[in-house]
């Protein structure tokens, strides 16, 4: 047996360009259009840490970034934001359901963190919330905040082994990705950073950590 394509008849082709044509007409119709409304979110970057435009002191502009991390911190269906302006302090922006923010960092368990260059979130421990990795700018270690279910998060990554203290050395993290690479059903780490110029780790500019998860 064979098979031979055969050519739609003529109605068909009539209806399918009809649908192409209104739907090309629509689409060029809706044009997206944006309005910075940040102010009134009350997403704003405090004045008082440093002038528009100019780096902090000691800091070089070409290497340094602010994150940013979209997520459902407290499940409520809003998504939250976590953000933190180098070399300050991170912020968690929580999002009341009223196109409203207020950052709540030191209530959710990140009073002390700063200096962030990479923020992940995702649930690393499969128990239905989101939890949260950081990597610092430069510092020696990373940080991995455990959700208890309430949006309330404690810090973690020494005990489970994410800390990534290989030496005393600082590591300079730029991003993250949580991807299950090894397909176990848990989410595992990919940072990348700078080698550390003079230091056992200078060679180093990717760490894979992977989610032990029920071996633990």
């Amino acid at each position: 047996m064979s098979l031979m394509p055969v050519p739609p008849p003529a109605a068909t082709l009539r209806a399918v360009g009809t649908f192409l044509l209104a739907l090309t007409l629509t689409s060029a119709a809706a044009t997206a259009a944006f309005v910075d409304v940040a102010p009134e979110a009350g997403l704003v970057r405090d004045p008082a840490l440093r002038p528009e435009g100019t780096p902090p002191p000691g800091v070089d502009p070409y290497v340094t970034g602010s994150p940013l991390c979209a997520a459902d911190l407290d499940r409520d269906g809003w998504t939250d934001l976590l953000a933190c302006p180098t070399p300050y302090d991170l912020r968690v922006f929580m999002n009341r359901g009223d196109g409203t923010f207020a950052d709540e960092a030191a209530a959710r368990g990140f009073a002390g963190i700063a200096d962030i260059a990479g923020i992940a979130a995702g649930d690393l421990d499969n128990d239905g919330d989101t939890d949260v990795v950081l990597v610092p700018r430069r510092g020696p270690r990373y940080f991995l905040l455990i959700n208890d279910g309430t949006a309330h998060f404690t810090e973690q990554a020494v005990e489970r082994g994410a800390d990534s203290t290989v030496t005393g050395d600082p590591h300079f993290g730029q991003s993250i990705a949580l991807v299950d690479y090894d397909r176990d059903g848990f989410l595992d780490i990919h940072i990348t950073e700078w080698g550390v110029p003079g230091s056992a780790d200078s060679h180093l500019h990717a760490t894979l950590l992977r989610n032990r998860g029920a071996e633990k």
